[in-house]
């Protein structure tokens, strides 16, 4: 059974007093007879059809239209075997479509009974029992006559039970468009005198239903009660706001009492009712809602014919009010006391559903724009309120206008949707976002928008579309929610429609040394804020784009306009707000780093210095020059719209805490969030992120059924490796199984998120030690992958005593022995050593002295030092040769270290929880959240 959000669930009425009845007479029926009450009832309780009775038989003279008493009136004999003497016989009229004759008064018995032989002779009619319902239809004109429904043992049916209303001999589209568009087979079963219909001529249900060839059904499990298993979904957001301001809505569908498709079922029956209808697209969340009354009542093929109504509420009828053809014209009485006697007596509505929590239709009145409810309705069901969907659709309601909604609305903090989709709806509301996303208008006079007909044939125009987002401060709260105009990128083409791109993304070794630097010098940190980064950017290429929807000038809807300035979605936004952000930085001094294109930096005839590291349009500045770091931070205020955040705590999503004693890096949110999202922030912790006795291969186990969540979460685990060392290698190998992963490969990230569990809090600590030492340590697993007999290569630079840079990296092609597997893995530190150097010296940071590499095999550093064991090297790329080089021009020294004493094991294979610990120690791991 589905259940819409948009009001709560209606409450059963109270039914004791029905209760008491139904009890009474469930005591007469006597095993084995088929019984049923059909519609009119007496002070001696409803008609009872019965199979043990060969007469009709009432105890209520006031039922019979006319009645004679003779001397040769037959004996009765009762249920409970008493006999007794007949004291009339006559006419009755239980229903004006059912007359009887010879029914037999009898004062001693308490019932009205009906004889199921004696009425299928006399009616020559046929009567069809289900688990629900009793059918009495005329066999010649196959008109129904009665209809009753089943009620602890009997049928029972009350005269406000709208199964009475599809007993009339409305014309089948007519009924089938009350009952809100059901299928064939469904609206047979609930209309059966409509058995021998082959099809329903309904166009409104090809329209809104139709469907391409499905894949064979699956069977599946269903939950054994009520409320045992709810499945639930969110669709939206809606292009167009309802009249009640919502544009999603969320369905809850219990398994025990389930409609078939859900979503699918639920959209498609609403879209049929709004194309029959014709109403304006504004009353959507009255036809989801009216879908979903219906839908509740129809019969399921997953339940096998069971409605799921009547098995959720099996004492209330199904229907409270007869069902009626949805937006329709309808007239509600006016009970506005103190009206003129003149006055018009009724008001003309549009009929938009069934309220749940009264007995009451819902109206609406498109003079006053109020909801009535009421039960005093007269429907012209023949006349739609709206004709044509010319009327129904004015420009103005299909434009994503900003809705207006009371604060308090908007959560705490963001809402989160688990294991289900990479994008995540924004809530509402985003009241003035719009208007701030939009590019700044020239202080130049407008131009003509050009028609797309006068574009170059080489040029081709670009969609776009409002996107909504939620930002997150640094406390975890909502900082302010978005609304950003997107151009449609995907669509361009390289080499004509934009160049070579570029994004200014720092790398991360270059934020750690920048926040080390600081540590080291106690220099503070600052972060700032460019709003709409991508906006301020210079458009080289000639680019032509689609209005913006809201935005449309008046008569001009099919116009396009050409960007002057770079939009978030084009391909060359980042490259153009990249060039005008470097321009204004330059003009004041700054150099551009050559080792990072994202790293700034400047230094006075004092020596004083500046630096500054671009991600995107997050900022952060430091150095010794506090007076030139206030003034290139208001040098931004004339170009950009700057926001200055302070100190720096949060930078992208990394926590960062500054003290005399040093710098912080931890991601103790993150870790949390992940932990939450997977339902594990009360699973049991472990000491190491990986079973050391494991050895992972593919297609260990079942494949998971669904591998975009195992992708997700470790493209998640390898984002916390920023601050967290010693999950690398762990991260490293369940990412060699994102292809198709299976069951053993989710064990071990779930193993990594126990192990996370243990010290959620966990960093890197950066402090002064005195020196600027550059050291890295490089190590080697020859061998160690199961599959393919690859090595894993690791390693980790410090400097200044400080952890600045980490890997844990596959080899490319399988060693020959644990000598190659160690040189090249020194080859790959080496890399790092000299990028990092040459960062240094630009930066003009620490000593210009020989860098260190450690390594704790000794033929590998033979190998590196000279040029021999030739039967071992001369396979060996040449690329891999230049650390050679570097050792004989005195850049790199390298050195041995004892296998216990090196730091890059962590990198390389699982270890114990002890090694672990000592690793982790000895690489500055901190945790400022554990316990003193």
């Amino acid at each position: 059974m589905a259940q819409s959000s948009d009001s709560p669930l209606p409450q059963p009425p109270s039914s004791s007093a029905s209760q008491t009845s139904q009890a009474s007479i469930a005591s007469v029926a006597q095993p084995g007879n088929a019984s049923a009450c059909l519609t009119h009832t007496s002070s001696l309780g409803p008609w009872i059809l019965d199979s043990g009775a060969s007469d009709h038989l009432s105890g209520n003279k006031d039922l019979f239209s006319s009645i004679t008493t003779t001397s040769a009136l037959p004996t009765v004999t009762l249920a409970n075997g008493s006999q007794t003497v007949a004291k009339g016989i006559g006419l009755a009229l239980p229903l004006p479509s059912l007359p009887l004759t010879s029914v037999l008064y009898t004062p001693e018995c308490p019932f009205n009974l009906f004889s199921i032989s004696k009425l299928t002779r006399t009616l020559n009619c046929s009567i069809t029992f289900s688990d629900k319902f009793v059918t009495l239809q005329d066999r010649s004109t196959g008109k129904t006559i009665g209809i009753g429904r089943e009620s602890q043992g009997l049928y029972h049916l009350t005269s406000d039970s709208s199964a009475a209303v599809c007993i009339s001999t409305d014309a089948p589209l007519l009924i089938h468009n009350r009952l809100g568009h059901p299928s064939l087979s469904k609206f047979q079963k609930m209309v059966p005198r409509f058995s021998t219909l082959s099809s329903l001529p309904c166009e409104s249900c090809q329209l809104g239903k139709h469907i391409r060839v499905s894949f064979p059904k699956r069977l599946n499990n269903r939950a054994k009660s009520p409320f045992e298993l709810v499945h639930t979904d969110v669709w939206g957001p809606c292009r167009t706001a309802s009249t009640l301001g919502f544009q999603y809505f969320v369905t809850f569908i219990d398994d025990y009492s389930r409609s078939e498709r859900k979503n699918r079922h639920l959209v498609e029956t609403a879209r049929t009712i709004l194309l029959h209808s014709n109403v304006p697209f504004r009353f959507w969340g009255d036809v989801v809602l009216t879908a979903c009354y219906l839908i509740n009542r129809m019969p399921s093929s997953v339940l096998h014919d069971q409605i799921p109504h009547s098995l959720l509420f099996p004492d209330q009828p199904l229907y409270f009010l007869p069902p009626r053809v949805f937006g329709c014209t309808c007239f509600v009485h006016i009970l506005t006391p103190g009206q003129d006697k003149l006055s018009a007596k009724a008001m003309k509505c549009l009929f938009l559903g069934y309220s749940r929590l009264q007995k009451g239709y819902r109206c609406y009145s498109l003079e006053t724009h109020r909801y009535f409810i009421s039960a005093d309705v007269t429907f012209f069901e023949d006349s739609p309120f709206f004709s044509t969907t010319s009327e129904s659709l004015p420009v103005f309601e299909v434009l994503p206008l900003p809705i207006v909604s009371p604060t308090d609305v908007v959560p705490p903090r963001p809402l989160q949707v688990y294991h289900r989709r990479p994008r995540v709806a924004a809530p509402l509301p985003f009241v003035e976002a719009p208007a701030d996303s939009l590019p700044t208008p020239s202080a130049s006079p407008t131009p003509a928008l050009p028609s797309p007909e006068d574009l170059p044939i080489a040029i081709r125009k670009v969609g776009c579309r409002w996107v909504y987002a939620v930002k997150v401060g640094p406390d975890g709260q909502v900082d302010c929610l978005k609304a950003r105009l997107v151009a449609k990128g995907y669509t361009q083409v390289y080499g004509s429609d934009y160049g070579d791109t570029f994004s200014p993304v720092a790398k991360i070794a270059s934020v750690r040394l920048l926040l080390s630097m600081a540590a080291m010098c106690s220099w503070p940190l600052y972060q700032l804020d460019i709003k709409n980064a991508f906006l301020h950017g210079d458009l080289v290429e000639e680019v032509y784009m689609e209005q913006p929807p809201g935005f449309v000038a008046q008569g001009e809807s099919g116009l396009v306009c050409r960007l002057r300035r770079s939009l978030y979605g084009l391909k060359q936004s980042p490259r153009a707000w990249f060039g005008r952000f470097s321009s204004v930085v330059q003009e004041f001094g700054m150099l551009r780093s050559t080792a990072d294109h994202s790293v700034f930096y400047h230094h006075n005839s004092l020596g004083q210095c500046i630096y500054l590291v671009v991600y995107v349009d997050d900022i952060v500045i430091t150095g010794s020059d506090q007076d030139g770091i206030q003034k290139l931070s208001n040098i931004f205020l004339p170009h950009f719209q700057t926001k200055d955040l302070g100190k720096l705590k949060y930078f992208l999503g990394i926590e960062i805490a500054q003290s005399s004693s040093g710098v912080v890096l931890s991601q103790r949110k993150y870790a949390l969030d992940i932990l939450e999202e997977t339902g594990m922030l009360d699973c049991k912790p472990v000491d190491t992120p990986m079973d050391p006795n494991v050895k992972l291969v593919p297609g260990q186990g079942e494949p998971l059924g669904d591998p975009g969540r195992y992708r997700r979460l470790v493209g998640k685990l390898n984002y916390l490796t920023i601050t967290r060392p010693d999950i690398s290698f762990p991260v490293s190998v369940v990412s060699q199984f994102l292809q198709s992963p299976c069951d053993s490969h989710w064990d071990a990230v779930i193993r990594i998120l126990r192990y996370i569990k243990s010290t959620p809090g966990q960093g890197v600590l950066y402090e002064n030690r005195g020196h600027t030492q550059v050291v890295g340590y490089t190590d080697a697993d020859w061998a160690g992958s199961p599959t393919d007999r690859r090595s894993t290569s690791g390693y980790c630079v410090f400097i200044g005593g400080n952890l600045i840079s980490w890997k844990s990296k596959k080899q490319d092609v399988v060693a020959k022995s644990s000598a190659e597997a160690e040189y090249r893995a020194m080859a790959l530190a080496t890399c790092e050593l000299m990028w990092l150097r040459h960062l240094l010296q630009e930066l003009r940071f620490g000593k210009d002295e020989q860098m260190k590499l450690i390594c704790d095999n000794q033929a590998a550093l033979h190998i590196a030092s000279n040029p021999v064991f030739h039967e071992r090297t001369k396979h060996i790329e040449v690329d891999c040769h230049f650390i050679r080089e570097k050792i004989a021009s005195g850049c790199v020294a390298t050195s041995f270290v004892n296998s216990n004493d090196q730091l890059a094991d962590i990198f390389t294979k699982s270890l114990r929880g002890p090694r672990i610990k000592y690793i982790c120690n000895k690489l500055g791991a901190y945790d400022i959240y554990a316990p003193a």
